[in-house]
Order: structure tokens, then C-alpha cells, then sequence
């Protein structure tokens, strides 16, 4: 199981971290730093055979993500960011993209497993359309943001994530010089359940089309 794995990896290199999968156990261990795992985000996706895939391993000091590794098994990538370190896939930095208009903006998004969070995220999506560039379903959270810390969508929204969704992937977007945050615009944290990112100009007009729509379909943001 590649998820026993990751686990024994992390545990011979770095005994004191703690632990937070979505498979298995947690591993509480008196340390501020956390290992947060998901083995395989998008499994719908691979069920059906479709290649939108990904590895993701992250690493929290409180609730602060710090560090993340996103591998794409399929396309073979690997998007590495450290805190202060920048971004990467397979060793070649990546940024943003640049584009600052909600009609230029290619957004992806993901209805989550909550059917009323789900319903209400496809009533929210009609409020910009057909004034956007596009929108996808991309069916992994951590590889949909992880897209925008790469530039190859402009932005990213999901209804309701767990940390294994998103420590990482907040590493890479902040180090790739995105914006990430929760729909109050609050800096994003492993534990932020409703998220947003895109790069600064965007972030700015699409955060006033959520928070103008999200109550009260969306509760608890």
C-alpha cells in the first residue's frame, strides 16, 4: 500500500513528527511539525481511468503549511515548495499566471461530497458565466490548486477540503506567488475547509463574487 509506505518513510527519517493521513490512524507525537498524506487525491478520477491524478504530501508547523511535494504519476511531474525556498516541477521554478480579468480567467473548480455544498457551489458558478474564459471540474483538489501554482489555471475554488487536500498545495501556490485563502479571505491554513486561490488581482474581484453569493448557501464559512 503505497500510503504504509510514505508513512514508514517519514517515520525512519523523522521519528518526533506527528502524522495526519486520510487512510490511517493519526500519529500524535509531541512535536509542532506534521506530516500530512494523501496517497492518492482524486481517486474517482482514477477509478474511471481518468489521468487527473496525484501524490501529496505536506508538512504543517501548527497549522501553517510549510512544505509540499505533489507527484503526477502519470505526466511524472513533481511540484516540490519550501517556505521561502519557491516552487517547482521536475527542478524548473514555476509562478502564476498573470491574467487579471474574471472573462480572461480559466477556473477550476469541484463540487466536493456534500450534496448541499455541492448544489449550491453549481448555483454560484452561473453568477460569471458566460463572462469567464472557462471552467473545469478537475475531480483532485491538490492537483487542481497545484495547477494554479503552475499557471495552468487561473484560479481554483472547492466548497469543503480536509487538511490532506491542501497542505501542500497551499506550500506551492504561496511559493509560487499566489494568493490562498479561505472564502473570508483569511490566509488559508491546513484546516481551512471552504478555499479560494488565484494570483493577487483576481483573487481580489472573484473573493467579492463568493462572499456576495456564499450566504446563506454556504454555511459555516
Amino acid at each position: 500500500m503505497a500510503e504504509n509506505t510514505v508513512i514508514g518513510i517519514l517515520q525512519s527519517e523523522f521519528p518526533d513528527f506527528s502524522i495526519l493521513s486520510e487512510e490511517s490512524p493519526a500519529v500524535t507525537r509531541d512535536s509542532q511539525f506534521t506530516w500530512v498524506i494523501d496517497p492518492l487525491d482524486g481517486t474517482n478520477n482514477y477509478v474511471h481511468g481518468v489521468p487527473f491524478i496525484c501524490v501529496s504530501i505536506g508538512l504543517a508547523f501548527g497549522r501553517e503549511a510549510i512544505m509540499g511535494v505533489i507527484y503526477d504519476p502519470v505526466r511524472k511531474e513533481l511540484f516540490t515548495a519550501r517556505k521561502g525556498r519557491g516552487a517547482s516541477v521536475n527542478g524548473t521554478p514555476i509562478s502564476i499566471a498573470h491574467r487579471t480579468t474574471i472573462k480572461e480567467a480559466f477556473l477550476g473548480v469541484d463540487l466536493g461530497y456534500d450534496a448541499d455544498k455541492g448544489k449550491a457551489m453549481l448555483e454560484f458558478l452561473r453568477v460569471p458565466w458566460p463572462d469567464v474564459g472557462g471552467f473545469r471540474l478537475m475531480g483532485s483538489a491538490a492537483l487542481g490548486l497545484t495547477y494554479v501554482a503552475c499557471g495552468r489555471l487561473d484560479a481554483y475554488i472547492h466548497p469543503c477540503l480536509y487538511p490532506w487536500d491542501v497542505a501542500a498545495a497551499i506550500a506551492l501556490v504561496e511559493e509560487s506567488g499566489g494568493r490562498i485563502t479561505d472564502w473570508q479571505g483569511q490566509p488559508a491554513t491546513i484546516e481551512s475547509r471552504f478555499i479560494f486561490a488565484a494570483n493577487d488581482t483576481l483573487h481580489g474581484e472573484f473573493l467579492k463574487l463568493i462572499q456576495s453569493q456564499s450566504q446563506p448557501r454556504f454555511k459555516g464559512i
